[in-house]
């Protein structure tokens, strides 16, 4: 057989590309013919290895459900070099910020109390406030009453001493210099601190606090605001397209196969997206290539969720982009918010009352992500994944993490 530059001499496989390479040798089959060796070669095998990738090779494959105490340890020796994180409004409660859907403090709980006599057309829809279509009905009172409230909402002085500890080494007060703002809390932190270990790939966020960014925790190349900034006015509201740089990244992170690229490289040509139409194209491609310390060539291996329910599409199919050696953390409370949505077969929904916590309607179940068509139902029951599901605080899971990492050095 012709050994080709992606070839594993112990299965005896030519495989397409290096990608294809790396996660055979993640593999199931790969793992146990690595462990049937007699000890001395096994060992010779993966000291050679290691040099190759140039890192060290843990000889267990992870277990389908995961414990928290051997994730965070797989975690801290570095077995995850290829990190995708995903942050809801959960992440940013601690710093000050409401997020949407706690009843009474919530943002749509403010907005239906705030608005709803007025407009009783979104009593059980309050996310209409935050859709085109009403900015478009009434441009004054969104422009005069309503986004005052949400930037105020986002820009609340937080009074919670949690933040005053950072495992992650930044410098808290240089952090939290301006006092009358939100400053990051610990899975901003933790999101740093993958960053400056070379493992983070990409966070995607929902949320447009900016506070991934600030005081330099990330740069920009490294985070992916899918909902837009409130710091640029950038917002996207309901019935907006992403911004274009949400395909973008999402093409790059979650590329096919290298053996099925060549398939599709010519269609892809043809059917260009041209991006960047509406703004300033030299600002946008600027900021579209800004390196992030990113090895586009190798596939992703940990998805981490932090701090969101999961409702709102397409974000909410992000986490199934993941490939079946992708391992994927679920952390949110409660966590059982985050097992149906929308999308998800009626039979399955924990509730039938009046919710309508959830303003987009019941369509297809798939939709369109980077080159993949993914499904926009929940997959956290499925069992072809590695996955830890944590029903708890995101911000004591997060300094645990970082505490960890640092103790391993």
């Amino acid at each position: 057989m012709f050994e080709g530059q992606f070839y594993c001499e112990l299965c005896n496989l030519d495989l397409a590309s290096a990608i294809c390479l790396e996660e055979h040798r993640r593999g199931r089959k790969h793992r146990n013919k690595v462990n049937a060796l007699p000890v001395a070669e096994r060992e010779a095998y993966l000291s050679g290895l290691a040099e190759v990738l140039g890192r060290k090779l843990s000889t267990e494959a992870l277990p389908k459900s995961l414990s928290e105490d051997l994730f965070l340890q797989r975690l801290a020796e570095g077995h995850f070099k290829n990190i995708v994180v995903c942050t809801g409004a959960g992440v940013s409660t601690s710093c000050g910020i409401v997020d949407f859907r706690t009843p009474q403090t919530g943002l749509f709980a403010q907005l239906r109390d705030r608005f709803g006599t007025r407009f009783p057309q979104y009593l059980d829809n309050p996310e209409g406030f935050l859709s085109r279509a009403f900015v478009n009905t009434y441009p004054e009172v969104w422009r005069n009453e309503v986004m005052p409230l949400c930037a105020t909402t986002h820009c609340q002085e937080s009074h919670d001493d949690s933040r005053q500890e950072d495992c992650s080494g930044h410098d808290v007060k240089a952090l939290e210099a301006d006092d009358t703002t939100p400053s990051p809390g610990p899975v901003h932190r933790l999101c740093s601190l993958l960053h400056e270990k070379k493992w983070l790939r990409r966070v995607y966020t929902q949320n447009v606090d900016g506070l991934h960014s600030k005081g330099g925790l990330l740069p920009k190349g490294a985070i992916v605001e899918c909902h837009g900034s409130l710091s640029d006015d950038t917002l996207v509201l309901y019935g907006d397209p992403l911004p274009s740089r949400v395909d973008y990244c999402l093409r790059q992170d979650f590329k096919i196969d290298r053996h099925r690229e060549h398939q599709i490289v010519e269609a892809l040509k043809r059917k260009r997206v041209m991006l960047g139409e509406s703004i300033d194209t030299a600002t946008f491609d600027a900021s579209l290539h800004e390196s992030a310390d990113i090895d586009s060539d190798a596939a992703v291996d940990l998805i981490l969720v932090f701090g969101t329910c999961l409702q709102v599409a397409p974000f909410c199919a992000i986490p199934n982009l993941a490939l079946r050696n992708c391992c994927r953390v679920l952390v949110n409370r409660p966590l059982h918010v985050c097992m149906t949505n929308d999308w998800s077969p009626t039979s399955h929904l924990p509730y039938c009352e009046n919710d309508c916590m959830y303003g987009m309607a019941r369509t297809s179940s798939d939709c369109q992500l980077g080159d993949r068509k993914v499904t926009l139902r929940p997959l956290w029951r499925d069992s072809k994944y590695c996955q830890l599901l944590v029903d708890g605080d995101c911000d004591l899971f997060s300094q645990r993490a970082m505490a960890e990492i640092r103790m391993a050095g």
